[in-house]
């Protein structure tokens, strides 16, 4: 199996013919799956770099977390 990953700009008339084309095929054809990716925004990359650094808040039980707040 070949994984392709294709970003495709709706904003282009024959972008949007190829993904069209794309989709009917994904359709018909067992072979092609379309898995769409979610890419996080700024805030999210940066509290998941800040966890990942180990920058995170620890608390002993619920009520000690929402006090924190």
């Amino acid at each position: 199996m070949t994984i392709v990953t294709v970003k495709i700009s709706t904003r282009s008339k024959k972008a949007k013919q190829l993904l069209d084309q794309i989709e009917e095929l994904a359709k018909t054809e067992k072979g092609i799956i379309i898995c769409e990716t979610n890419v996080p925004n700024a805030v999210t990359l940066k509290a998941m770099d800040d966890a990942e650094k180990g920058k995170v808040i620890r608390v002993k039980s619920v009520d000690d977390l929402f006090n924190s707040i």
